[in-house]
């Protein structure tokens, strides 16, 4: 998502895996606009959504017992959206480097 919403090359981003949350995750190197950075949050949640539904009314309950896992593991993310809602939209966001959560820079190129 990160190539796709805010144009991050792959060699900006940091890629691996949290043994103390057990969830993989891909970081950008530096900051990135807040509207992106909800955008991308958002994502994963919105994407996983529909499968719940559509998983239901399949009756797929494998992968809705998976589906769910994964929705509920988004929690960190939706918290983080919570956080940042009241900033404008030319902060910059970054992720946090050892906590869940996000840190927010005023961007220095704006006055």
């Amino acid at each position: 998502m990160l190539k796709l919403i805010a144009k991050v090359n792959f060699s900006q981003q940091l890629k691996g895996f949290s043994f103390s949350s057990l969830m993989p995750y891909v970081h950008s190197k530096y900051p990135i606009n807040i509207h992106h950075y909800r955008l991308i949050l958002l994502t994963s949640s919105l994407i996983l959504l529909p499968t719940i539904f559509l998983s239901y009314f399949f009756q797929m309950y494998s992968f809705l017992y998976f589906s769910s896992f994964w929705l509920l593991f988004s929690g960190y993310d939706l918290y983080s959206v919570y956080l940042i809602r009241n900033y404008e939209r030319s902060y910059l966001a970054a992720d946090h480097p050892t906590l869940p959560g996000v840190v927010v820079y005023p961007n220095p190129f704006i006055d």
